[in-house]
């Protein structure tokens, strides 16, 4: 992808700068250039940013949300770029898994599937087909990992108390 017009760009000195969700990419507190990317017909505009800092040449930051998604090989990105110093596994496993609240027994699998993350507890993911869907219900909670992707939460009532 070639970067069109570099447009030089000071940092802020004399405020900090405020950045906000809105516009995540849209201050720099750093010395380089922003850049346009360009991708076939399509033009981002200062979808880039080229630092001054020596010890950066030859690197280019880019706008995650610039772009319409992100790839690793074939399989899309979402939430965040990896972290190349994070090693996380998932690995079928034929561990016996059950979870129950009292006397309850909500999921039951012989085929979890066993996520190892760097400085976390092992956690255990269990099949769909596994857990008595029927016993739960479903929240409003929607979230994104950049590893496991897009997850939704249920929840169980076992007496006057939500549990999660």
């Amino acid at each position: 992808m070639p970067l069109d017009h570099p447009t030089p760009v000071s940092p802020v000195d004399d405020h900090p700068p405020i950045l906000t969700p809105e516009h995540p990419f849209s201050m720099h507190t750093a010395a380089g250039s922003s850049c346009d990317v360009s991708a076939g017909p399509r033009v981002l505009a200062g979808a880039a940013f080229r630092p001054d800092d020596p010890d950066l040449a030859g690197y280019v930051l880019l706008d995650w949300n610039a772009f319409d998604e992100w790839r690793e090989e074939e399989q899309i990105v979402m939430g965040h770029p990896h972290d190349p110093f994070k090693r996380i596994d998932c690995l079928p496993t034929s561990r016996h898994v059950a979870v129950r609240i009292g006397d309850t027994l909500l999921a039951e699998s012989d085929r979890p599937t066993l996520l190892l993350e760097t400085h976390l507890p092992p956690r255990h993911y269990i099949p769909r087909a596994d857990v008595r869907m029927e016993a739960l219900q479903r929240s409003d909670t929607v979230t994104v990992c950049a590893y496991k992707g897009q997850a939704t939460y249920w929840s169980t009532w076992p007496g006057p108390t939500p549990t999660r």
